[in-house]
């Protein structure tokens, strides 16, 4: 993403920042009004991006750069949730602290010799934990279920904004046919 063109000031001049959203103070596109959310959710990574003048940006590092005013290298979502943009959810890592944050399976994290299954909740911003399993594949499929559960409340939260809808409601079928099939869900 090419986003070391834009300075603080410019960025102040095209957003206002509210609660972890970014709205347009001008009319990019012919499509997008004042007052419009930036970005979409890409179903892909969860990450939310917008352009601007033919450039991709990804919304947090607008977010991070409308406040402190540049664009570190690589900046982490505290809660682990990628389109959670809130200015206190995004702190600068190393790509060696950001690294700490992957696992083997979605949800599922090595405790001593067992397997623990756990899931952000966006809507209350906590972690919750499911349970201790003997393998790998019953801590994910653990948390294959519980996701797709919190998937179904997320959709009520924001079935309003078409912009996250579509994006969650993709993610919770991809889902949903990974349980079906027996296989690891790996990406959105």
């Amino acid at each position: 993403m090419a986003d070391q063109i834009l300075t603080q000031e410019e960025l102040h001049r095209l957003f206002d920042y509210k609660d972890g959203h970014l709205y347009w103070k001008i009319k990019p596109s012919k499509c997008t009004s004042i007052g419009d959310k930036v970005g979409c959710l890409d179903t892909h990574n969860l990450y939310i991006k917008s352009s601007y003048k033919d450039k991709n940006y990804l919304v947090h590092r607008l977010v991070f750069a409308c406040h402190y005013g540049y664009f570190p290298k690589m900046i982490d979502h505290i809660n682990g949730i990628r389109f959670d943009n809130r200015i206190e959810n995004l702190r600068v890592v190393s790509s060696t602290q950001n690294a700490l944050n992957r696992s083997t399976a979605k949800g599922v994290y090595k405790h001593q010799n067992k397997f623990r299954a756990r899931i952000k909740d966006i809507i209350t911003h906590k972690e919750v934990h499911l349970g201790y399993f003997i393998s790998e594949v019953e801590a994910h499929k653990c948390w294959q279920k519980a996701k797709i559960v919190y998937l179904e409340r997320y959709l009520n939260k924001y079935k309003e904004d078409v912009r996250i809808y579509g994006g969650i409601y993709r993610i919770k079928n991809k889902i949903q046919e990974d349980l079906k099939n027996d296989k690891v869900t790996e990406w959105f």
